[in-house]
């Protein structure tokens, strides 16, 4: 049975797609197809047993690995940590990439939109205005926080921290020094795009409202699919059901950003001391 000894855990909106694809380029390292398998956070999942989870590795390889950023979500899935350690050898390596906190907690607020979790008239700046203690996308940020539970379990040497802009802006030496870390030779990076919240679109909450209706399911069952491709090629289509990001709604105030550079400054000193990487 296969299992992997490499894991990247996180976090979200910080390029672990990339990383994924970069990893996988390597000869010697097989990332499982499906990037994100949620073993070991989604209870479902962990209830299949390690053997469906070895399915999705290879003999072979010196590294087996697999990308779930819900693995750095220590606030929703609180036991993954204790899984990784009884279910995979303690020398697993663990890959953490990270951004400027308050840039990810922004793009996550937008990727919420995105897949309708949020309203698309809801403004990012109302929604820091409550307690933010309770705030899960903050806590997805607080990256010692987040890696502190890990530390309980896994020595700190087998842990590996980057940061996404060095990914972006210099993926052959980025790579580099984590295959490095991996202890193995370098291979030839062709540059991949991080994904841009800012390029994205999401449907409007009114417009998502309105086909989840029962007469608008039935009236959509008895129309053709091609005929519902071509209405949706339509401009005018796009600008009634679609919204881009808009400026007011999804971007931080000068103040709000001061406001969660001052909520998280304790987390960041005690990341920055822990891996010396700076936002």
């Amino acid at each position: 049975m296969t299992l992997p000894n490499l894991l990247v855990i996180g976090a979200m909106k910080c390029g672990s797609t990339s990383l994924h694809s970069y990893l996988d380029l390597h000869p010697e390292i097989q990332m499982s197809n499906t990037k994100e398998i949620d073993f070991f956070s989604i209870e479902e999942n962990y209830k299949k047993g390690i053997s469906w989870y070895s399915t999705f590795f290879e003999e072979g390889f010196k590294y087996n690995g697999e990308a779930s950023i819900n693995y750095s979500k220590r606030h929703r899935f609180s036991s993954v940590s204790t899984r990784i350690k009884e279910n995979l050898s303690k020398d697993v390596k663990l890959i953490y990439i990270v951004r400027n906190p308050i840039d990810r907690f922004q793009s996550n607020f937008t990727d919420s939109k995105t897949y309708g979790h949020t309203s698309s008239s809801y403004s990012i700046n109302d929604f820091v205005d409550k307690p933010l203690e309770d705030n899960p996308l903050l806590k997805t940020s607080m990256y010692f926080y987040q890696i502190e539970d890990y530390l309980l379990h896994f020595d700190l040497k087998n842990m590996y921290f980057l940061k996404a802009d060095d990914l972006r802006n210099n993926p052959q030496v980025t790579m580099n020094a984590l295959f490095e870390f991996l202890e193995l030779q370098p291979v030839s990076i062709e540059k991949i795009e991080l994904n841009q919240s800012a390029s994205k679109t999401y449907y409007s909450t009114k417009y998502v409202q309105v086909t989840q209706l029962q007469w608008f399911q039935g009236f959509k069952r008895l129309m053709p699919t091609k005929l519902i491709g071509f209405i949706k090629r339509f401009s005018a289509f796009e600008k009634i059901s679609k919204r881009k990001i808009n400026p007011t709604l999804d971007n931080l105030s000068q103040q709000n950003r001061v406001k969660l550079k001052n909520y998280l400054l304790e987390d960041m000193t005690k990341f920055e001391e822990l891996t010396n990487i700076k936002f």
